[in-house]
């Protein structure tokens, strides 16, 4: 093979690598824009009672109702590490699943039980994928 076909055949190999990298781009991207996302919130609440849990969870709920949006929720056990070093454990959290909403509202709502209930910081889990109510 001489070098004037070995070079042409480079540059074919060239602009058909570049064809598909471009093509698998779009298609990754297009792929995107049709994910749905189900968001997942983690409330800690550290001291409370039960008329305050109570209190806290009617008030999410309403927050999310009167926005238009559904959800399901549950109280569960958590635990960390604190500031000083030691477990903190047999912490009460409600864990709040929404989907079909965006991220302004789920930033709406944590800034809502910050302001509103003094919680100082919330775990917000975000998934992509096919949601499909049936």
């Amino acid at each position: 093979m001489d070098s004037d076909t070995l070079l042409k055949a480079s540059i074919v190999l060239i602009c058909i690598s570049i064809v598909i990298g471009g093509a698998s781009i779009w298609f990754s991207q297009s792929d995107d824009g049709d994910m749905d996302t189900k968001y997942t919130l983690y409330f800690g609440i550290n001291d409370g009672t039960e008329e305050s849990y109570d209190a806290f969870e009617t008030a999410i709920k309403g927050f999310i109702i009167d926005n238009g949006f559904g959800y399901t929720m549950h109280w569960a056990e958590g635990g960390y590490i604190g500031p000083d070093g030691n477990p903190i454990h047999d912490e009460r959290t409600l864990v709040v699943m929404i989907a079909f909403t965006d991220g302004a509202f789920i930033d709406k709502l944590v800034d809502h039980a910050k302001t509103e209930f003094g919680i100082e910081s919330v775990l917000v889990e975000k998934m992509s994928g096919d949601i499909e109510l049936v």
